[in-house]
């Protein structure tokens, strides 16, 4: 069969028209670019603006406050170089608080009935910021000169862990040994020895 000329240009511009129908259609499928996109990873990781460590309010213990936490567990309290201070006799007033701590034979801890007596001190400290102590440890005769020495910085010592304790900074309190050098009365029985076994306190001259 024959196909005139002007039937097979029909046809062939028919199969145009549908070849640019079914391209169009195909394009218009395509979606739109809407340029990059950040993905929901990358929202959640991202960082929020900068907090303080301490933001929950709760700050680090400062030196006195960690030294107060060593006291009340009883652990020794670290000692800084003493200033260059005078110390001196309390006042008459000063010593009706400013009390000795007295000792039992051959101990450094501090005995129930002057706890009172050191609450007073650290609350007299409290009213006086600008007072420094020196806390003296003595013994009675009994014992080398080696271990009175010894025993005697003990005994200051527990003094002053024990004010620590009850807040004083370390820094106001400072400790000497006199061993028995220096007795409060030179007699040689318990009498006498009872009054050697404390501790005294000296005041900073400023």
């Amino acid at each position: 069969m024959k196909v005139s000329v002007r039937t097979a240009r029909a046809i062939l511009a028919v199969s145009l028209v549908f070849l640019l129908a079914a391209g169009c259609s195909k394009k218009a499928k395509k979606p739109a670019d809407k340029g990059p996109q950040m993905s929901q990873s990358v929202i959640a990781t991202k960082p929020s603006p900068r907090s303080d460590s301490t933001g929950s309010g709760m700050s680090s213990p400062s030196g006195d406050q960690s030294s107060q936490l060593l006291a009340l567990r009883g652990e020794d309290i670290p000692i800084s170089e003493a200033p260059s201070l005078q110390f001196i006799e309390p006042s008459p007033e000063d010593k009706l608080v400013l009390m000795n701590i007295y000792f039992d034979f051959d101990r450094s801890s501090i005995k129930d009935e002057f706890q009172l007596i050191l609450e007073g001190i650290a609350g007299w400290l409290n009213q006086k910021p600008e007072k420094q102590l020196l806390i003296e440890g003595h013994c009675d005769e009994r014992g080398t000169n080696e271990y009175n020495l010894a025993l005697g910085e003990r005994r200051s010592l527990s003094v002053r862990r024990y004010l620590v304790g009850l807040g004083i900074s370390p820094d106001r309190l400072h400790t000497i040994s006199y061993g028995e050098e220096k007795p409060a009365d030179p007699g040689h029985g318990e009498d006498a020895w009872a009054k050697n076994r404390r501790a005294e306190f000296k005041v900073s001259a400023n």
